[in-house]
């Protein structure tokens, strides 16, 4: 029988002041070989019988979290810096370099944790400008960071009283209040909640387990997922993590994201008949990587830290927008559609990009930009005035229907060009465009150079 996709066609698509100034400084010591991704999964000799064994368990062997010379110490506090490091590992949150907090050196451990943790938008800095990654954090503070980091609404009211109501912080209450009702967090046998208590790394890692759970799925362990025959879907609540590569997605539809993380490293992700109603972000992958069949997504970004990523996308596949941060090859073949692709000035200078296939629109912002399109058709391609130094390579079998050039640009190959709209000067075709056109920004008479000689036009 033949699998009906009608239902997925995603019909909502329309085109077109510090939190933790109360933290005191901590006494513990940041433990890089924490937190270090394991090659192995350890077998922890000091977690016999603790309550929070089977979750340590779980989450070392899916490679977030690693012990020191084969223990734990699960009842040991927790860092900020571990905490954070633990967070954008589970979530697969993208790695960001720079050092913005005056004690945090580029060159330390957990200064790309830190920074990816403040983009992220789940946690903050102190007014004086630091950070303090090896002070404790506190169990309201841990609730403050989940429910931002979830989205979580927040709450006026909690389900389970509290004798120590009180001595929750006011910056607080409302996303503790949140963490108790959504069940990321607990009070104690007392009916106390103690807000003020170093969050250990047995509660740390416990909350990270059900935060996963509310967030939605994830999968870290190669193989395929989703029913194989006839008209079932698998609807998916809530964001879905891809921590390894070799996963299959078919028959899937996701209400939330989709986040193909970094742990997928150089390997392969094939999405087969899915539906991603929130965003798609790229994290990993490599030269043959993420596979598209038979999909409809709104919103692809493409942020790998290292190298480029190749996107293929064929059948009945739907891409409303591309929005490309680092090097992509973008291939979408014969049926598939995709709308929107943006360049943008994310992309280092002199990066390369590859498009292939038919494309309603490219936008280039990005500055001394390699642009190769071997084949395929691209209606609308602008070059913005801040992408100086772009190169256009096009293939014989590549065309364009409208190429409106706002900045210094060269344009090689034999593809065909139907209107060019040249509005600076210092443009150069080695082929000439069936129609040039002067736009407004630039004289009359300027310049351009077709084939290594002058066109007063």
């Amino acid at each position: 029988m033949k699998k009906k996709w009608v239902n997925l066609a995603l019909s909502s698509v329309i085109l077109g002041g510090a939190l933790f100034s109360s933290l005191g400084a901590g006494n513990s010591i940041v433990r890089a070989d924490d937190l270090k991704t394991p090659t192995v999964v350890q077998n922890f000799t000091d977690i016999g019988g603790h309550w929070a064994a089977t979750q340590v368990e779980k989450w070392n062997a899916r490679g977030v979290v690693q012990g020191d010379h084969g223990k734990f110490e699960p009842d040991r506090a927790l860092t900020r810096a571990e905490w954070v490091a633990l967070i954008n590992r589970a979530f697969q949150l993208p790695n960001v370099k720079s050092s913005q907090f005056s004690d945090v050196q580029e060159t330390d451990w957990y200064a790309s944790e830190i920074q990816s943790a403040v983009a992220a938008g789940y946690i903050e800095g102190y007014e004086d400008g630091q950070f303090k990654p090896t002070a404790n954090l506190s169990r309201e503070q841990a609730a403050v960071t989940l429910a931002k980091l979830l989205k979580l609404k927040q709450d006026n009211t909690v389900s389970v009283s509290f004798n120590d109501d009180d001595q929750i912080s006011g910056w607080s209450k409302s996303s503790v209040y949140a963490a108790v009702n959504s069940g990321l967090m607990r009070g104690y046998a007392s009916q106390e909640f103690h807000p003020k208590d170093h969050l250990t790394r047995a509660e740390a890692i416990v909350m990270l387990d059900r935060a996963i759970d509310l967030n939605g799925a994830w999968y870290g362990e190669a193989g395929v997922y989703g029913p194989d025959q006839g008209e079932e879907v698998l609807k998916q609540e809530g964001n879905v993590i891809i921590s390894a590569p070799g996963i299959t997605l078919r028959n899937m539809e996701i209400a939330g994201d989709l986040i193909i993380g970094e742990n997928v490293g150089e390997g392969d992700v094939d999405l087969d008949h899915v539906a991603v109603h929130g965003t798609v972000k790229v994290y990993g992958g490599g030269e043959n990587s993420i596979h598209v069949n038979n999909s409809v997504l709104v919103n692809v970004i493409v942020n790998k830290n290292d190298g480029s990523v190749r996107l293929v996308a064929k059948g009945s596949t739907s891409i409303q927008e591309v929005t490309v941060n680092t090097g992509v090859n973008l291939e979408a073949e014969k049926g598939v559609t995709v709308n929107k692709v943006a360049l943008t000035n994310e992309l280092p200078a002199d990066s390369k990009v590859r498009l292939s296939g038919y494309i309603n629109t490219v936008n280039v912002e990005a500055y001394s930009l390699s642009l190769d399109i071997p084949e395929g058709s691209i209606e609308n391609l602008n070059i913005s005035a801040e992408a100086a130094g772009t190169t256009i390579d096009t293939g014989k079998e590549a065309s364009i229907l409208q190429l409106v050039l706002n900045a210094v640009a060269k344009i090689t190959g034999l593809g065909t060009i139907e209107t060019a709209t040249v509005n600076s000067p210092g443009v150069s075709f080695d082929k000439a465009p069936a129609q040039i056109k002067v736009g407004d920004k630039v004289a009359d008479d300027v310049t351009v150079q077709i084939g290594g000689k002058g066109d007063g036009s």
